[in-house]
């Protein structure tokens, strides 16, 4: 009987300790666990609208199935008709032989043609990141390494951010909207002095040049927008990282293997994180240099 009580309380106690433990793990995944899930949307904050209806985010959502058809012709159509014009705009800007070479004109046909093939080639890297699904894999990874995390982290102060790239998406589109109405008062100027009016020129710089132009610098902006955000992220998940080691390393908690093991885990996935961003965001350079 002595021995059967015996068993009975060590029994007892094993599973009482087993509880605990178990429970402790919970509360452990838990705290591990991000509060919100991670989405294109909540890391483009304002600007995930001026990508969703640029005409060049060809994502499920827009493109998917679950569209209607119409819809996804619609979309489809557009953005093959915008790039098409951007393109033919660039080479009728560097091929164009009416004027001399070395004016003032000329250098400015050359530099509006690379500010418009940088478009273009910008626009195309929003398409494929949107269609590969690249900004949802983004979304994936990041999820995973803050998993990994220790502890919560309070989200950074994003208010100096924010007006940094709204100065660019504002500074871009700025830009391109004083080229384009300077050049069609200058063009209105000298019909008028000239009294020369030429159909190709005015459907150019009042009908083309315009859509042109506005479409390029949203697409640049937004892609410079990409760059600059998932950097950042990036960069933030790393300094975390190396702020909680330095932490456990002070504490002398590295000589727990599991506790190594676990910093050798999260450090191989941020590794594989960087170089799976990188190879993509590379992409939109490796293209314009080709180009």
């Amino acid at each position: 009987m002595a021995n059967e009580r015996v068993q009975s309380i060590q029994m007892s106690s094993f599973g009482s300790q087993q509880t605990d433990s178990s429970s402790a793990s919970v509360s452990v995944q838990m705290v591990r666990n991000p509060s919100t899930r991670v989405t294109p949307k909540l890391i483009l904050g304002p600007f995930y609208y001026f990508l969703r209806f640029s005409t060049f985010d060809m994502s499920p959502a827009v493109i998917g199935p679950d569209r209607a058809r119409p819809i996804r012709a619609l979309a489809i159509f557009l953005a093959f008709f915008i790039n098409l014009l951007m393109i033919a705009r660039f080479f009728i800007l560097l091929f164009d032989n009416s004027e001399k070479p070395f004016t003032q004109v000329w250098a400015k046909n050359n530099l509006l043609a690379f500010q418009v093939l940088y478009g273009f080639n910008s626009a195309m890297a929003l398409i494929s990141w949107t269609k590969t699904g690249f900004l949802d894999s983004f979304c994936e990874r990041l999820m995973r390494c803050r998993q990994m995390r220790l502890k919560e982290h309070p989200p950074p102060n994003r208010t100096a951010g924010r007006v940094f790239l709204y100065g660019i998406l504002f500074v871009l589109v700025g830009i391109w909207t004083t080229v384009t109405v300077s050049d069609a008062i200058l063009y209105w100027r000298d019909v008028i002095g000239n009294h020369q009016q030429k159909t190709f020129d005015m459907v150019m710089v009042y009908g083309i040049d315009p859509i042109v132009y506005t479409f390029a610098s949203i697409a640049s902006a937004i892609c410079i927008l990409i760059y600059v955000i998932f950097n950042y992220i990036i960069a933030n998940e790393f300094q975390i990282f190396n702020e909680e080691l330095e932490e456990e390393a002070k504490q002398e908690k590295l000589i727990n293997l599991d506790t190594l093991s676990s910093f050798n885990e999260r450090h191989f996935e941020l590794i594989q994180f960087l170089q799976f961003a990188n190879l993509d965001l590379r992409k939109n350079n490796n293209n314009f240099i080709n180009a």
